[in-house]
């Protein structure tokens, strides 16, 4: 037996294509710091750390766990590393040694500051 296909069926599958599309990961593309207006730079920065729920992390830093809190301090390094990386890209070439020996994102931030 053959089923028919509607055309509201048809519309509600596109429409569910279209949303599958929208929430596909897209690349993060940070300001370039060039020298000049750091202010500018480092509120597009803020933003972007924010809205990675990443921000903490650079304005606090993280500490050597406790005891059992060895699966947090992980994932604090995980954030932290990708939060340097994010710094680091962002910056053009002959700013990017003032950071090169920080370890840590707020090192780095604060470098810049």
């Amino acid at each position: 037996m053959k089923e028919k296909v509607t055309k509201v069926e048809l519309t509600t599958t596109a429409k569910n294509l279209d949303s599958q599309e929208s929430t596909k990961a897209r690349p993060i593309m940070p300001a370039v710091l060039k020298g000049v207006n750091y202010q500018f730079w480092s509120l597009k920065m803020k933003t972007l750390f924010k809205s990675q729920e990443l921000w903490h992390l650079v304005e606090n830093g993280f500490r050597d766990p406790d005891e059992g809190h060895t699966r947090l301090f992980w994932e604090n390094r995980r954030k932290d590393s990708k939060e340097l990386f994010l710094i680091q890209q962002a910056l053009y070439d002959d700013i990017f040694p003032r950071i090169s020996a920080a370890e840590k994102s707020n090192e780095a931030w604060e470098i810049l500051h």
